[in-house]
């Protein structure tokens, strides 16, 4: 169910009341245009990254860290930015389970280096990951309830073809691949931006099950590199979601609620004067322009007011060392090669 009651044709009817706008939204024969542009617009700008909206927020799917694996392959397509993150040691029979902050990062390098738990996170395009080959009789060990992570192979492999494709049912019981390669598709399915429910395509190889990977998608990166063995941490993510494509005027305005309907509706009147084809009307687009930023700032000011669960990570030690590795929630006190 979504957040809206509001259809997009009901704000473009009330933009028909400015009369002075009435030749923007009056599209002739059976096109929706230039109200579909306009309403796509008005979206993009509300939930640009300087609006994190509460109402546009998301749990990605979680996963969790592999045997020397930094890059984790996904289907995620609606990834706008991830807003913070968290890791869980999840295979910990303590209650409740030690869970701890994950640094959100907009790039991280590849890297080496193992030290203590993942610190940072960051989502990559899938075709700029790491993958491995793929290996007869390979053995992928379960990821949960074991008292540490087995020495896996990496969970995701690049085909011969060039198709990606990563492992999914090894989570809660091992698995082995086949004597011999299965035959990849050439052209599988997955999901994506457009058509995102889309369930992609699966390799049977053994008694392990290959998922395709679609190029574009989104997935992980994180740092330090896991050890070969070790805590596995299952790593949550919060994200915004990309803004919402409008192709039907008799689609809801989600995510955005009713209550915030009049925000929309003004960015909607705004856009429609930079759409008339009046100089005269035209120009008063940077004026309502400026009074809907102001608006929509009164509007998230009311999230100002809600007190931010904020972390301090240290710079440096106390004795200034030299370090060799970075600073963050992994290592707070940085790594140092002498005093």
């Amino acid at each position: 169910m979504g957040n809206s009651t509001t259809t997009l044709q009901s704000v473009i009817d009330h933009g028909r009341t400015f009369s002075e706008l009435s030749p923007v939204l009056a599209s002739g024969g059976f096109s929706q245009q230039p109200a579909l542009t306009i309403a796509n617009d008005t979206m993009t700008s509300m939930l640009s990254p300087q609006m994190n909206w509460k109402f546009n927020r998301a749990k990605a799917p979680v996963f969790y860290t592999n045997s020397f694996q930094q890059d984790y392959a996904a289907n995620n397509v609606n990834i706008a930015w991830a807003e913070h993150a968290f890791i869980i040691d999840i295979n910990n029979t303590a209650l409740p389970k030690p869970i701890w902050t994950l640094e959100v990062v907009r790039d991280l390098e590849a890297t080496f280096q193992q030290y203590g738990m993942p610190g940072q996170v960051c989502w990559l395009p899938n075709d700029q990951l790491t993958y491995g080959v793929w290996t007869a009789n390979a053995t992928y060990g379960a990821m949960l309830g074991v008292p540490s992570g087995p020495a896996n192979p990496l969970l995701q492999i690049q085909a011969p073809n060039g198709t990606f494709w990563a492992l999914t049912n090894n989570t809660n019981a091992t698995v082995v691949t086949g004597s011999v390669q299965p035959n990849w598709p050439s052209n599988p399915v997955y999901p994506t931006y457009a058509v995102p429910g889309t369930l992609a395509t699966t390799v049977n190889d053994g008694s392990a099950v290959w998922t395709a990977i679609n190029p574009k998608g989104q997935g992980w990166r994180v740092n330090p590199l896991p050890p070969q063995t070790g805590v596995v941490y299952q790593v949550n993510v919060i994200t915004q979601n990309r803004p919402t494509r409008f192709t039907s005027v008799t689609q809801m305005i989600d995510p955005i609620p009713d209550d915030y309907a009049m925000y929309f509706r003004q960015g909607f009147i705004t856009h429609c004067y930079r759409h008339s084809p009046e100089m005269k009307v035209r120009g008063k687009f940077q004026d309502e322009y400026k009074l809907w930023l102001g608006a929509m700032q009164q509007a998230t000011s009311k999230s100002d007011r809600e007190r931010d669960a904020a972390g301090f990570y240290p710079s440096q030690s106390l004795l200034d060392s030299n370090y060799t590795i970075d600073v963050g929630p992994a290592w707070p006190f940085g790594g140092f090669t002498g005093i």
